[in-house]
Parts: structure tokens; C-alpha cells; sequence
């Protein structure tokens, strides 16, 4: 009832609309102006308009009255034609690669993201050097033709394990770059097996550039014999940690170097080598009479921490260098010789420039043993053993 209601009033309308429309067309001389009812209806809205051809013609030859439409700027503050869409989403991250180039060398790139590689070597049973991304195994490849590996960590705060698999040594030369990119990176460069009898054999070259942010590089070796061991610390800008540690004696003719460098930021650079894993006795590294070990510690601008540490025997050659460069430096190193080191022994702690406190303990006794602090262009505190002689101190 109400729908047959609806349909009589809109018929009404409709016929006073049609008459008015009528008395419109009587009006004007005009006809394409309101040309018919129909036209009237569409013009208050109750019919659509419908182009015919006679109105088309009309328009070609300019004989029409009709007003064309005027073309206005849209309000700048409304987005009329763009819709209003959610941005699309960002594309998945490239997930980490591992592969070998045509020179054997096996290359690492991670992601922009946070990335936890993990790289273990084992030359003593497979001969296997093995690769995960987290959970995630990416390979793995003969070890011994493999001589050179080259790291590329990108950005992200990355962790990393670069080192000897459970119950393994290392024997076949290896050449290590390692590049941490930007962010806060952590991890560790661990050739200790899980102690006992471990060994480093074959030489061996790391080389850990830490770049950008506050990162943490932690560096240990078992028993050193024969040929080299070169481990370098560039920690780049931001207050870095950077450490490098012998868990064992350096024998056969062996050469090790470690070679640690702050470079900006307040840095903590540390060499801890006392602690033999093979007989579990502390103060028991041993340097025999053909072996050397060099520990380089140079803390570059900034208030560094230089701490070196020896505990052991020294019949071969020990040297530590200690530069604390600008910024208000500390450094301590501390030096304990076992009874019958009769090997070389040359220990020198420099704060350079800046107000640094400086501090050399050297315990027991070897025939060649020189043992200096050097305070500097500024004005330091100066501290040594007996042994030691203080230059340029208060």
C-alpha cells in the first residue's frame, strides 16, 4: 500500500513538471534551449539527458546556443582523482648468501637487516668448512683448497661465529676479511675446538673492519704451532670492544701478532693470554725459544682502555706496544714471568696526547727485559714496578 502511495505522488510530479516544461518550449523561440518535456524533466533531475543526433550536428557546424561546460581547477586541498590507497608493502629482504667465486674463494654476503652467521671449520675430520644463517644451513665445501674467505655483513645489528667446529684443529691456511658494515655487531672469531689437545696449525690471517656503531669482537686461539697467526681489530667509529686472547702455548717456530685499533669512540681494547685449556693451569703460557708473540694496542681518538695481559714462560720473544693516542686514556698492562724466561722481553705503554693514566707491572725476571711508560706531551699519571722506567711523568 505505501509502495502504490509512493508510485501516485511521483506521478503527480511528474505531470506538473511535463506541464511547466510545456509552458517553457510556448515561451522562447529557442527550441534547443529546453527542447522537450523530457528535456524539462532531466533539467530538475528526474530524467537523464541523452545526446541525439540532431544536437551532435548542430554542435559541429556552431549553429548551437548551448553553453560549453567551463573547465575549473580542482580544490588544491582535496585529492579528487588519486584514490586513497594504503602504500604497497616493502619487498623482502634478500636473504644471505654463500657461495665459492672461480679463485675457490668462499664469499658471504648478509642483509640490511639483522643477520647471525655462523661459519665452522673442520680441517682435522671432514675437512668441511660449513655455513648457517641462523637455522638456516647454506652450504658447505672442502676446506683445504679453500684459502681465502671474504665477509660482508651490511648493515643491521649482526652476531657472527667464525671458528673451529667441536673437537677439531685447524690445519689448512686460511686468509679471513670480515666486514661488519653499520649497526650494533657482536660475535666472536673462536679457534679453541672444545679445548684439550686443540691446535692451530696452518697460518692464519683475520682481519675483523667493524665500521660504524658500537660493536663487540671477541678473539681466541688455542696452542699456536707453527707458521703465522695475524689477528687485526679495526674497529672504525662508535665505542667498540675488541679483544684477542691465546688459550695455549706458541711453539715450532710459530708467529703471532695481534694488532688491535680503537680508532673513534671510547674503546676498550683488551689481550688476555695466561690460561693454558690443554694442561688447565693458569699463568702457564709458554713462548719457546724460536716462537714470538706481538701484541699492538692502539687506541686512536677519544678516552680508550688499553689492558694487555702475560702470564707464562717467555724463552722466545714477547713484545707489547701500547699507544693510547688522543682523548684521556687508561692503560694497564701487566706482565708476570715465569721462572727461567730467558727469552726477549720489550714492553712500551705511550699515552701520547691528553691526560692519561698510565700503569706497567712487570713480576719475575728475564735477561733481556726493557720495560718503559712514556707519559706524553701532556700531563699524565705515571706508574710502574721498579723495573719499569717512567719518561715524560710528573
Amino acid at each position: 500500500m505505501r509502495r502504490a502511495e509512493g508510485v501516485s505522488r511521483q506521478l503527480i510530479l511528474n505531470d506538473a513538471f511535463q506541464e511547466e516544461a510545456m509552458k517553457a518550449m510556448k515561451a522562447t523561440n529557442k527550441s534547443t534551449t529546453i527542447r522537450t518535456a523530457a528535456a524539462a524533466l532531466a533539467l530538475f533531475g528526474l530524467l537523464p539527458t541523452t545526446a541525439t543526433d540532431s544536437d551532435a550536428a548542430k554542435l559541429n557546424r556552431g549553429g548551437t546556443s548551448l553553453n560549453p561546460a567551463i573547465l575549473e581547477k580542482a580544490d588544491p586541498g582535496r585529492n579528487i582523482f588519486t584514490p586513497h590507497l594504503p602504500p604497497p608493502p616493502p619487498p623482502p629482504p634478500l636473504p644471505m648468501i654463500a657461495a665459492l667465486d672461480g679463485d675457490g674463494r668462499l664469499l658471504v654476503f648478509g642483509t640490511e637487516g639483522a643477520d647471525d652467521l655462523e661459519i665452522l671449520i673442520d680441517d682435522t675430520g671432514a675437512n668441511r668448512v660449513y655455513v648457517y644463517s641462523g637455522n638456516q644451513f647454506l652450504g658447505s665445501w672442502s676446506s683445504s683448497p679453500m684459502k681465502r674467505m671474504a665477509i660482508s655483513l651490511k648493515g643491521g645489528d649482526d652476531t657472527y661465529f667464525i671458528g673451529l667446529k667441536s673437537g677439531a684443529s685447524h690445519k689448512f691456511e686460511k686468509d679471513i676479511e670480515i666486514a661488519l658494515g653499520s649497526g650494533n655487531d657482536s660475535g666472536f672469531v673462536d679457534f679453541r675446538g672444545n679445548g684439550g689437545n686443540t691446535i692451530v696449525l696452518g697460518s692464519l690471517d683475520v682481519t675483523v673492519h667493524a665500521g660504524a656503531g658500537d660493536d663487540e669482537t671477541y678473539a681466541h686461539f688455542a696452542q699456536k704451532h707453527g707458521g703465522k697467526l695475524d689477528f687485526t681489530c679495526n674497529m672504525g667509529s662508535g665505542a667498540d670492544d675488541c679483544s684477542a686472547n691465546m688459550w695455549g702455548d706458541v711453539t715450532g717456530s710459530a708467529d703471532v701478532s695481534f694488532n688491535m685499533k680503537g680508532g673513534g669512540g671510547k674503546d676498550s681494547l683488551f689481550s688476555w693470554n695466561t690460561y693454558d685449556q690443554k694442561t688447565g693451569q693458569y699463568s702457564d703460557i709458554r713462548i719457546t725459544g724460536d716462537s714470538t708473540l706481538l701484541v699492538r694496542m692502539d687506541g686512536g681518538s677519544k678516552d680508550d682502555i688499553l689492558t694487555p695481559t702475560f702470564a707464562g714462560e717467555a724463552d722466545g720473544k714477547l713484545t707489547m706496544t701500547l699507544k693510547g693516542q688522543g682523548g684521556n686514556d687508561s692503560s694497564f698492562g701487566k706482565v708476570n714471568l715465569g721462572n727461567g724466561s730467558h727469552g726477549s722481553v720489550k714492553l712500551r705503554t705511550t699515552g701520547q696526547s691528553g691526560s692519561d693514566d698510565l700503569r706497567l707491572d712487570v713480576n719475575g725476571a728475564s735477561p733481556f727485559l726493557s720495560a718503559v711508560v712514556n707519559g706524553g706531551t701532556s700531563t699524565d699519571i705515571c706508574q710502574g714496578t721498579p723495573n719499569v722506567t717512567l719518561v715524560n711523568c710528573p
